[in-house]
């Protein structure tokens, strides 16, 4: 009987520590996801100000028109500032 108790106490144990193991490589895996699309909406802002229209606040019209060219040219990449994808949002209608 204390040897099944020590067994199973035992075997909790390493459960346990097999759900700690896993709940931290869940993490890492979550933090490796944030940093690849931090990264990726870093680019594209990166991309996007090397245009004087974008960095010109009198340009707004011609800056909206461009960030609609992004968008359809890249219909499966996240909006700047969003996570849906251009192609999943919906669209607005006049």
């Amino acid at each position: 009987m204390i040897v099944a108790a020590i067994l199973l106490w035992r075997s909790t144990g390493e459960a346990e520590a097999t759900i700690a193991e896993d709940r931290v490589g869940l993490a890492r895996a979550a933090a490796l996801t944030a940093d690849v699309l931090i990264e990726h909406e870093l680019s594209i802002l990166q991309s996007l100000a090397i245009f004087p229209i974008v960095r010109d606040p009198a340009r707004a019209a011609e800056t909206t028109a461009l960030l609609d060219q992004v968008a359809t040219a890249n219909p499966n990449t996240p909006a700047p500032g969003s996570t849906v994808p251009t192609a999943a949002r919906p669209r607005a209608t006049s």
